[in-house]
């Protein structure tokens, strides 16, 4: 501590011996430095003002996924970040400086915030569903805000839909391999915590994809336009179950889904390899297209790798604000057990598919 306090003393007395320097060497601003940007103004909104939750919001938890302890688990729940991943597309935003001069602003130069966010904590204690999702879905204040001046739009988040409706406008094309495609059985799984339409937990095992490099082409079925996603807009799901028969090497199909910047959802299949570094494992007489995946793809298109190296409006990068990451099985049964829906939602997203 002593050591710390030092640091803190000396740092502070580093900051003060500059400022004084400053002061006195410089007692003149260029004038550059007279021009400032004293106020900004969105006169175009972005195209995006509709975003759904668990897919463009929901909340980053500042905790470690393994962490037990349960006093821990519950202040990440209570101070978790609501966040909303705002699209830019079709944004325009004018700046007023101090000397008179007004320029266009670029958006993605600009820090977002989102003004009156969902507090996990208070919804938590909520146990009517009606009352908990109107807490959520609704509309927010998005804060722009450059140098020091702020302006601000409003957006509205959504609740996901379980019933997944598909986009009627948008049709799977192809999709180009991320860096890696081959897992191993024993190393590229790691455990979660699922619950069944009646709330019953189930332990699976859900294969850690790594998207990176990785993008998908899908087509405007009106315009014929052709979009490219990166793997900010893309998910990947292989989940093996309990009563399944047992993984052994081979080629396996999981469900994927497109994420467009529009709010429609394109579904698609993703073909990877399995191998297995455990010398007593040898493959078995099971097929390994399981039951879990067979029933989805029945419903879905037939997906193929772009081979092509032609890439497409790619909208990968999209200037959001914070991408939230995945919620650790043990925060959501903690949650669960303080009274919200919002764990049971979020997975029966994962088992409805």
């Amino acid at each position: 501590m002593k050591k710390l306090l030092s640091a803190v003393i000396a740092a502070m007395l580093m900051l003060s011996c500059s400022t004084a320097t400053f002061s006195a060497t410089d007692s003149t601003a260029s004038p550059d430095e007279a021009k400032k940007l004293v106020s900004m103004e969105m006169t175009e909104l972005p195209s995006k003002l509709n975003y759904i939750l668990f897919v463009d919001a929901g909340w980053n938890f500042d905790i470690d996924e393994n962490e037990t302890d349960i006093d821990k688990i519950l202040d990440a729940i209570n101070n978790a970040e609501f966040y909303i991943d705002v699209n830019w597309t079709g944004a325009t935003i004018m700046g007023t400086y101090s000397d008179g001069t007004t320029e266009e602003i670029d958006p993605y130069l600009c820090t977002t915030s989102v003004a009156d966010p969902a507090s996990l904590g208070e919804i938590a204690n909520e146990e009517d569903f009606e009352k908990a999702m109107a807490m959520i879905c609704r509309e927010y204040t998005i804060n722009v805000e450059l140098n020091g001046v702020t302006t601000s739009f409003k957006v509205t988040v959504n609740p996901y839909d379980f019933d997944v409706d598909y986009s009627d406008i948008y049709e799977f094309v192809s999709y180009t391999e991320p860096d890696k495609n081959v897992y191993d059985i024993d190393k590229d799984f790691s455990q979660e915590i699922i619950f069944d339409e009646n709330g019953n937990e189930i332990i699976v095992d859900s294969l850690d994809f790594d998207l990176t490099g990785m993008t998908v082409t899908i087509k405007n079925k009106e315009t014929g336009e052709l979009i490219t996603y990166g793997e900010d807009n893309i998910y990947l799901e292989f989940m093996h179950f309990p009563d399944e028969p047992e993984l052994v090497p081979g080629e396996y199909t999981a469900f994927g889904e497109v994420y467009t910047d529009d709010g429609e959802i394109v579904p698609f299949d993703y073909l990877f390899k399995l191998t297995s570094a455990n010398d007593n494992k040898t493959p078995g007489s099971s097929n390994p297209s399981t039951d879990s995946t067979t029933e989805n793809n029945s419903k879905k298109p037939v997906s193929t790798p772009d081979t092509s190296d032609t890439a497409v409006n790619t909208s990968a990068d999209n200037g959001a604000i914070q991408t939230g990451s995945p919620v650790s099985a043990g925060i959501l049964a903690v949650v669960m057990l303080s009274g919200t829906v919002i764990a049971f939602l979020t997975y029966r997203k994962k088992l409805e598919r």
